[in-house]
């Protein structure tokens, strides 16, 4: 130790004494692959049983902290059911600080969760502690938690990737936030995409309680990962008097459920007995978080009453049913105006199926779109308009058009381009002659998964999927399938009918594709890029008037002479205009010429802009302004 000090200490003053500047240290962040939201932009919600974790339900899982009998496990699992718990809680193994504290029952523990789950229904959850009791432990769970001392075991991290049941991963005493996405990082790594994270309070130098609960790590996972975060306020403060506005704390900050101890005597509890809630007031809890909901609900009603006015004022004013810069200029005010805890991640989509059910309340908005359903056109289109829309899916780009041409639809959402293949060239040959407008941009993460009706990877022999899918995730299947023969279909939605009547046999598609035909998802993010992404035009016939954020888009034919494409282009340049994309395609009726459609920043009433399209005018042979509308997105996680 003293020799490498003092040897340490001669090389600085070599350093020194050579003139060399002390470098900066720079502490780089682990790099999260698999659970972060550059890698998947939409939330993953986790199934367990009959039940979800992550979708618009808040999870209630409540239970003793072990178990004791039959009886008690019976009596709890029934009062937990009649309060509004979806599933239960029980610990079979019980990691203590003193090795003479109550450890748990072991297998007969296990027992005692199956005959309460086939007495009241409750999916059950319970912890495993160490590897080689994994097969046991999955005998009986519908899920399995991971506890905070075992929060960074890797080798039993690994081992639970290879399960196939969903793993709920509890955040050490003092484990960072980055730590604990490493660790999920671990299970999904190794195949399992079925995590539920679960913050349970930090040591820190406040000993009023018996940790800290940290509700600032909810905010900060929902931004950074798409798994679902739920809050253990019983172990966080370990005062049942705490938990109930701890647990009320969880939901205001945006967590998917909360998982709570609750003991019919916990007076006479073998564990934890002064954290654990009584049935009285768990059902106590689950009424107060009721009561939010009315008032939600209610508020909600109110807001739809003021959206019917608003629209009988349109119809006597002639005034568009549909104004999307009216729309994202509302999200984006309620975004500068969110001072937390709830991210901003999860306040965008909020009031943006909040706008869409309003909408729909007025007149159903009708939205074409490339189908058929569950493709990413769909999803694109499901992100800017939300749910409560009619979507009339289309066999083909040019039957969008025509669809919402004719008034059939409002508007109608079409791919433009790609981030790795570029442009569409069809949606691009449309504009030449359709007489629409673009009013608005939607872009989208290119995420596929590997889907089945059962079974594992093992089991897969054929993959069906669309040609660019396949070719989007041929590296993947290559290491992962090499034995897996490739078929191409007319689309991912019938590559994953396919595999569900094909034994043997997986489908490539999108998350949403999965779902809707009920299909099991065998592995997640299969892409070779993880930073693929779709841009979306959304399509109508009326204008947007200015937001301050936007694009516009124009197609123009350059004269056949020499410097004319850069004379077309000077005059954005000379005006500070950002150009954000040109391309070319052929003028279908004039061989060997070519129009140029351009993208740049601000809009076409803008002063500048209107300077530089009326120059433009004059240099070219025809001119025409495809629309402008408000910027999107490039990230839609964000």
């Amino acid at each position: 130790m003293i020799a490498a000090s003092v040897e340490r200490m001669e090389i600085s003053q070599a350093m020194m004494a050579a003139g060399a500047a002390p470098q900066a240290c720079v502490r780089s962040k682990p790099k999260c692959n698999l659970v972060s939201r550059e890698s998947q932009a939409q939330d993953t919600v986790v199934r367990v049983g009959p039940v979800t974790i992550g979708g618009p339900r808040f999870a209630v899982i409540a239970g003793p902290c072990s178990e004791e009998s039959a009886e008690q496990m019976v009596a709890t699992a029934t009062a937990v059911k009649a309060a509004g718990a979806s599933l239960l809680r029980g610990g079979a193994f019980k990691p203590r600080t003193s090795p003479y504290s109550f450890q748990g029952m072991g297998e007969e523990g296990l027992k005692l969760l199956a005959i309460a789950r086939e007495a009241t229904g409750l999916p059950v959850v319970t912890e495993v502690m160490d590897s080689g009791d994994i097969p046991l432990v999955e005998e009986y769970a519908d899920m399995i938690q991971v506890g905070a001392r075992n929060v960074q075991n890797f080798s039993l991290l690994k081992k639970l990737g290879r399960v196939k049941r969903p793993i709920l991963l509890k955040r050490g005493l003092m484990t960072t936030l980055d730590e604990l996405l490493m660790s999920a990082e671990y299970i999904l790594a190794s195949g399992n995409s079925q995590v539920v994270l679960c913050e349970r309070g930090i040591r820190t130098f406040e000993t009023a309680t018996r940790n800290t609960l940290d509700l600032s790590a909810i905010c900060v996972l929902k931004e950074r990962t798409h798994l679902p975060v739920i809050v253990d306020p019983s172990h966080a403060v370990g005062r049942r008097c705490f938990v109930a506005p701890m647990a009320r704390g969880a939901l205001a900050v945006g967590a998917d459920g909360v998982m709570v101890e609750v003991h019919c005597s916990p007076e006479t509890a073998l564990c934890d007995g002064e954290q654990s809630l009584t049935p009285a007031q768990l059902m106590a809890l689950r009424q107060q978080i009721d009561q939010i909901d009315r008032e939600i609900l209610a508020l909600l009603n109110q807001r739809a009453m003021h959206a019917l006015a608003i629209a009988r004022c349109k119809e006597n004013g002639g005034l568009p049913e549909f104004a999307p810069e009216r729309e994202t200029g509302i999200i984006k005010a309620l975004v500068e105006q969110n001072r937390g805890p709830l991210p901003n991640s999860a306040v965008k989509p909020i009031f943006g199926e909040i706008i869409s059910a309003c909408r729909a309340v007025q007149r159903p908005l009708k939205v074409a779109f490339l189908g058929p359903e569950a493709t990413f056109t769909h999803q694109a289109a499901l992100r800017h308009f939300g749910s409560s829309c009619e979507f009339a899916p289309q066999a083909s780009i040019i039957d969008v058009f025509d669809e919402v041409a004719r008034g059939h639809s409002q508007v109608g959402v079409v791919p433009v381009e790609n981030s790795s293949e570029g442009g569409v060239s069809v949606t691009l040959d449309q504009f030449m002659n359709a007489d629409l407008s673009v009013c608005g941009e939607v872009f989208w993460p290119v995420r596929h998964v590997l889907m089945a009706s059962g079974g594992g990877l093992e089991d897969v022999e054929k993959v069906y999927s669309h040609p660019q899918a396949l070719n989007q995730c041929r590296d993947w299947l290559r290491r992962n399938l090499p034995q897996a023969v490739l078929v191409e279909t007319s689309s991912t939605a019938a590559a994953a009918r396919q595999a569900g009547v094909t034994p043997g046999a997986a489908a490539v598609g999108s998350e949403l594709t999965a779902q809707h035909y009920e299909l099991e998802i065998l592995a997640k993010d299969i892409q070779d890029n993880p930073h693929n992404m779709t841009r979306f035009f959304v399509l109508g016939k009326q204008s947007c008037p200015p937001t301050g954020h936007d694009k516009t888009s124009v197609l123009y034919l350059a004269a056949h002479q020499p410097g004319s494409l850069y004379k077309s282009l000077s005059h954005f340049a000379a005006r500070g205009i950002n150009m954000t994309r040109i391309e070319s395609r052929p003028a279908k009726n004039r061989p060997w010429e070519y129009a140029f459609f351009l993208d740049f920043e601000g809009h076409q009433d803008d002063p500048k802009v209107r300077e530089a399209l009326a120059a433009l005018q004059e240099n070219v042979d025809f001119l025409k302004v495809l629309g402008s509308y408000p910027m999107g997105e490039p990230n839609p996680a964000r």
